[in-house]
């Protein structure tokens, strides 16, 4: 697995800090000619369980949703796109709610 396609894995899976991922993806060039990796509903499930538990927080959901939205080198399953909208943009839409007690 190449680094680049690496690193996405790690932001797609939430293994690292989004802030750390997207810094070192910077160092790769931004236009591709396909998608290296694709976000499916499981992954955003996964992020959605993880904020239910408190492991990650509102601002984890809004940054993680805005690094993967709009790059060209992730394919995002067109079921969830108004999901990645809506989620990368509070200032527009609403906030990711508290989870229930």
């Amino acid at each position: 697995m190449s680094g680049r396609r690496r690193l996405l894995a790690d932001l797609v899976e939430l293994r690292r800090p989004v802030d750390e991922v997207v810094g070192a993806l910077r160092s790769f060039p931004w236009d591709v000619e396909r998608p290296l990796v694709r976000v499916r509903a499981e992954d955003v499930v996964r992020l959605l369980r993880a904020y239910l538990a408190g492991a990650v927080t509102a601002d984890t959901v809004t940054a993680w949703a805005d690094a993967l939205e709009i790059r060209d080198d992730v394919d995002i399953d067109e079921g969830l796109r108004d999901f990645f909208t809506e989620a990368s943009a509070p200032e527009l839409f609403e906030p990711v709610p508290a989870p229930l007690p």
